[in-house]
This record gives structure tokens, sequence and C-alpha cells, in this order.
């Protein structure tokens, strides 16, 4: 009795979960929609979109011919999401998913939905129904055999059919289905048709346990306190999914990514989340499933001494315990090269931390990401990575190995796609080398006291450098003995802000320079106005996240972020809404653009200035942001540093030159706020950016 009016006080209904089918792999319970519309506004991310820079942001990208606004529109629609919204009076709600398990396992299986919404009073039922007809995520079904009404209880309902729009979210089940009972909203896909759902109202058939036998396990979470959000009680393990050809080419790989993404994925137990301040705190209680299991991580307790390998610069971090050998089979059978490679694990230990640094160039977007493993025996080590690299380049020639010590340690690096090739020249493309380069080299390099393995070869190089040099020993907060308790088997931080801040950062930058590209069709852009990685920090804090066992085998896990659940709810939406519009805004008949003139006499050499040019001021703009301060000459960018090993030019090595082959001219004022830069021009003469010199764009 205590514990049913508890959970009446969280607005958590008891009525609920039996109206849904037993053989349900997912059941969704909201705490308190109401109170959570009216708290949406105060959530981080809700309030960052809404900040003042960020309109701006997308004013500009609406002048660029992106509809923002629409496409907000067309994902949250007002009558759906606005202030007057009916879903507004929604007093509870639940949700449940049957055959996740085989979704995906034949082209004709669907998701059997079902929701059950009780409203202040009909009135707003009835709106809530005609809210729905707006949305453009369903189109009405007029399929004549469809059944027209059903008894739910004592009453018969009118029953009003959808089909998802092509592309929508909800496109994953066949057909949809609502009948209005009072203050009640019944919903089903057809997988679960009305009848089958009357027949649990009447008691006829079995349903998901009541809420007390359901969420047995909450018990071991921290006393509930602030708004709460939802509960979920999963059952997951997508056999189905994961037979499809598009899952089987990644091995048991898709097994250990699909849990990182969807933690409820491959377990069964019990989530809540809460929002308590501006923070969402998220708590669960779960069993993996064996085949989700891995072996090789989180089987012993974190070391605090493993944190010493993040530096306090890096925006994300991840701290476990590894077994070597469990880790080296789950990588071999993800791998199928790697079978026939000796071991490589000789001489580790068993901490390792993971770690990002920040996105810091729009040319690098690969992430800067490391893992850093606990060396025991070096010597035993280097003799096993010298013979599995020697191996490697014997079974796999393309993978061209390169076993050479870099600062006089020992380093091996697979180079994948151009890096490591001899670079091309120069393209003559306007954007020059602003293209990303999303090649890959895994690189292993190997110190005293652990193993460094990066994703790409100058980003491991550079990290050797900091670390052999002894820069930013300054230890990250997740090394912290008050961050975490002491009994977890993994913890993490994450911030998503310093992950994306500096490359927001240079964008901002570089926008007045990309709308002059455009010409006289081009937008006014104010840089100052836009947001950068201030405006993010103010906003997004970083996220923690740890885990322990309980003395019965479960796992414990409690999050916390500036994200909530309706974060990627919403950026998903947003997301299915862009692809129609854009398509439709593309057959739209549009301006032409009309680009300037070019100063010089031919085609080609207008485009090598433009590029030498723009490639130079980039440089230029990115060195100001990463010294503040502008450089002493073009030269200058040539010099490589941590951030940028190969200099602030790259890929080129050398200060490009105009279309006839003359340096270009730059001049920094006395200030060191503003610069000239130009072409001599076709006469090769110094007009001091007249005449017929070409200025940067």
């Amino acid at each position: 009795m205590l514990q049913s009016l508890f959970l009446a006080a969280l607005g958590l209904g008891l009525a609920h979960a039996p109206l849904h089918p037993a053989g349900a792999d997912l059941y969704l319970e909201l705490g308190s929609p109401k109170d959570a519309f009216a708290a949406r506004e105060r959530a981080p991310f809700n309030k960052l979109i809404a900040d003042e820079e960020m309109k701006k942001l997308y004013g500009l990208l609406e002048s660029l011919g992106m509809p923002v606004q629409a496409m907000g529109e067309a994902a949250l629609p007002a009558a759906l999401f606005g202030e007057t919204s009916p879903f507004r009076a929604l007093q509870h709600a639940s949700f449940s998913a049957t055959g996740v398990d085989q979704l995906g396992s034949a082209s004709d299986v669907h998701l059997g939905l079902e929701g059950v919404l009780d409203f202040a009073d009909p009135a707003n039922a009835t709106a809530a129904l005609a809210a729905l007809d707006g949305w453009k995520a369903l189109e009405a079904n007029t399929n004549a055999e469809l059944a027209k009404e059903c008894a739910f209880g004592e009453h018969t309902c009118a029953l009003r059919w959808y089909r998802a729009a092509p592309g929508s979210l909800v496109s994953l089940a066949s057909a949809l289905w609502f009948a209005q009972d009072g203050a009640r909203l019944y919903m089903g896909s057809s997988e679960n048709p009305p009848l089958r759902v009357s027949a649990r109202v009447a008691g006829k058939e079995p349903g998901l346990p009541e809420e007390t036998q359901l969420f047995a396990g909450t018990e071991a979470m921290s006393p509930s306190s602030g708004l709460p959000l939802y509960r979920l009680w999963s059952d997951v393990d997508v056999q189905g999914l994961l037979s499809r050809p598009e899952f089987t080419s990644y091995g048991p790989g898709a097994k250990m990514v699909l849990p990182m993404l969807f933690p409820f994925v491959g377990a069964k137990g019990v989530w809540r989340v809460e929002m308590r301040g501006e923070r969402f705190v998220t708590e669960a209680v779960y069993r993996r499933l064996p085949e989700f299991e891995s072996k090789a991580l989180g089987n012993g307790l974190v070391d605090p001494s493993a944190a010493r390998f993040v530096p306090k610069e890096a925006v994300g971090a991840w701290v476990t315990n590894i077994d070597g050998p469990a880790l080296e089979g789950e990588i071999r059978a993800l791998v199928g090269a790697a079978k026939e490679l000796p071991p490589l694990i000789d001489g580790l230990g068993t901490h390792a931390a993971f770690y990002l640094l920040p996105v810091n160039s729009i040319q690098a977007l690969v992430p800067r990401a490391f893992l850093a493993v606990e060396l025991k025996d070096k010597q035993k080590f280097e003799a096993a990575l010298s013979a599995w690299a020697a191996k490697l380049a014997q079974v796999a020639p393309q993978a061209k190995v390169v076993d050479k010590p870099y600062r006089k340690l020992a380093c091996v690096s697979i180079s994948v796609g151009k890096e490591g090739e001899e670079q091309a020249a120069p393209s003559a493309s306007p954007l020059g080398g602003l293209t990303p380069d999303m090649s890959l080299s895994p690189t292993i390099v190997v110190f005293d006291d652990r193993v460094l393995f990066g994703i790409k070869k100058t980003y491991a190089q550079a990290e050797t450098r900091r670390i052999a040099d002894g820069k930013s020993v300054e230890l990250h907060e997740i090394a912290n003995a008050e961050t975490f308790p002491k009994e977890v088997f993994e913890a993490s931080v994450m911030d998503w802000g310093g992950l994306f801040g500096k490359l927001l950062d240079i964008a901002k930058s570089l926008a007045p320079m990309a709308a002059g590209m455009m010409g006289e069709n081009a937008p006014k852009i104010d840089a100052n106005a836009l947001p950068g990685s201030a405006t993010l920090a103010r906003y997004l804090k970083p996220s923690t996240s740890w885990s322990k066992r309980l003395a019965d085998g479960r796992i414990y896990t409690r999050a916390e972020s500036s994200f909530g659940p309706e974060t990627p709810l919403e950026l998903a939406l947003f997301a299915s809404a862009a692809g129609p519009l854009m398509k439709a805004r593309a057959a739209q008949p549009q301006a032409p653009i009309t680009a300037p003139a070019p100063e010089p006499a031919s085609d080609d050499v207008a485009i090598a200035t433009q590029a030498a040019l723009l490639l130079a001021k980039t440089g230029i703009a990115v060195y100001k942001i990463d010294n503040a301060k502008l450089p002493a000459t073009l030269e200058t960018l040539l010099t490589p540093t941590d951030r940028y090993p190969d200099g602030y030019l790259a890929p080129q090595k050398s200060v490009p030159k105009d279309g006839w082959g003359h340096a270009l001219v730059f001049k920094p004022d006395a200030d060191g706020k503003r610069f000239l830069l130009y072409s001599l021009g076709p006469d090769g003469k110094d007009a001091g950016g007249a005449g017929d010199d070409v200025k940067a764009p």
C-alpha cells in the first residue's frame, strides 16, 4: 500500500502495465508529462536552441537555402509541442513495443506498438486526436477493410487509422490506430490490433505484471527526487536485427557497439530518468544478456592510477579494467585477418584509459581518439609487436605496415587510405585545404609505462611528442578520487561542448570568407554574433557515468548530463523532417548565384589564384585562433605544432603561389588584428592590393 501511494505521488500510474502485451520487449512509462512539458524550456539543450546567437545562425542557414525553421516545425509541430498543445494536459502515458527481437530478420517484420494516454479531461483527448491529423509523420489510412470501431470495457469507441509518411520515424510500424474512450486514448499498430487490446482491458488476455513487480530493482537506486521523466523496462536481445547482412558483415563487433549506443539493448532490467535542477540523472539496474556481455572489459575494479594516462585537455575519458587475452580474442573474432596474426597482448597490464581530444581543425574531422593500456613488460610487448607487424605485412600487404621507431620509441603504423602516401597536388577547388582528411592510419606507440593506440598516425605522433616532452602533465578531472565511488568497474566523463567548440570557433571565423565566395547574392554575416565555443559552454556541462556490480551480479549504472531523453528524439525527428524538405526545396527553381568576375585573364589562372588565397587565409584564421595573434609571415604557417603536426597549410608543405607563379603578399597591421593578403596579379607588380592585384576573398 505504501509503495502504491509513493508511486502515485511521483505521477506514475499503477494500472497501465497490465494493458500492454505480456510478450512486450520494451515498456516505457512517462512519469509526469504535464510537468515535463512545463520544465522542457529550462532543459539546457532547449535553452541552447533558444539562445539569441543560435537564432542568428538559423537566419544565416535560412539565407543559404537550409529551411531550419520549417524543419523544426515539421519535426516538432506547435500543435503537438507548442504552448497551447493539448498534450500539455497529458497526466499519464505508457508505451510498449513487441517484435523488437525479430525486427529486421525479414522484410515483412514490423514493430508491434501500443500506448495508453490519460488526459485531464475528454476535451483535451479529442483535441490531441485532432492535432495528430496535422502531423506530417502520419497520413490518414482510408482502407475500407479496416475496422471502424471496437469495444474497450463498457464503451464502444470509433477507430481512426493512419499510416506512416515515407521516411518518418514511425515507419517501423505498418499502420497505426487510435481510439478515444473519454479522457483516455488507446493506440497501437496493426501488429497489436484493437481487439487484442480490448481483450486485455476486459482481463481476458494476459498483460505485463503490475509496476511493483515489473520494476523490481529500483530499490537499488538512490531515493527519487526532482522531476520524474520516465521509467523503462527492457528485455531486448535484437537477434533478428543482428542477423541482417549489414550487421553480420561486422561480426561480433555489432554486439559490442549496439549496447554502447542503446544501453537497454541486450539487457534485461529497469531504467529511471529524472530532472534534478538543470541536470538529467539516469539510473539503471540490469543484467546484460550473455551474448552481449564482454568478457574483456570491466572484470575488475577501476584502479585510480589508470587515470594518469588521460591529459587534462581531454574532452572525453573512460577508464576501466581489461582482460588482455579475452580482449584479443574478441578483436580476433571482429577482424578476420587478425586470426592469422601472432598474439599481441604479451606484457600488457589490466588498467586502460580511452580518451578524446577536442576537434580543432576542419581538415581533421576524424576524432582524435586514443587508448592507453598499462604496460608491465616492455621488452616482451615490443617483441610481440614486432612479430605481429611482420606477419600482418605478410598476410595483408595492402595494409602498408610501417615498423619504424618514432622519437626512439617502438612504433607501428598501418596506412589505410591516402595517409602515409605521397600527397596529391593541391586541389584547384576554391575550398583548397578545407577538404577534410577522413583517412585512417592505426598506430601503436610503446612507452615505458603504457602502450598508446591511435587511429591516425599524425595524431599518434603529436600525442607521442606531448607525452615524451612532458607537456600537459596535469591530470584530468577523472583522476579526482571524489568523482566516482571506489567500487566501480568503469567510469567516464564527456564534454560535448568542449569536443566541438574549437571547430565551431573556426567555422565562425571562416563564415565571412565563405560568404564572400558566393558573390553579390551572399548574405551579410556578422561573425561576432554567431555561436561559438563559449555559447556551448554556457549550457552544456560535462556528462559523467559510472557502473558497479551489485551483490546479486546485476549492474547498477548512474549517469548525469545536460542532455535529457528528449534530445536524441528531437534530433532524430529533425533529421527525419530535413530530408523531404530539402528535396522539395531542391526541386524548386532557384535564382542563380552571381559570382564575382575573375580579375585574372583566364579561368584556370583565376581558380588557382583564388584557391591559393583561400588556403592562405584559412591558415591565417586558424593560426590566430590557436595562438591569439597573427603569424609574422606566411612561412610561419608551415611550423608544426602539437595541435597541427603538419602546420596550418596542410596538406601543402609550402606556401601556395598564385596562378602566375608569384608569391602571395601578406601584410599584418601593427595592431596585430588586421591584415592584407593579395596576389600581385598578371603584371607581377605590387600595387598594394589595388590595380590588377587580386585580394583574398
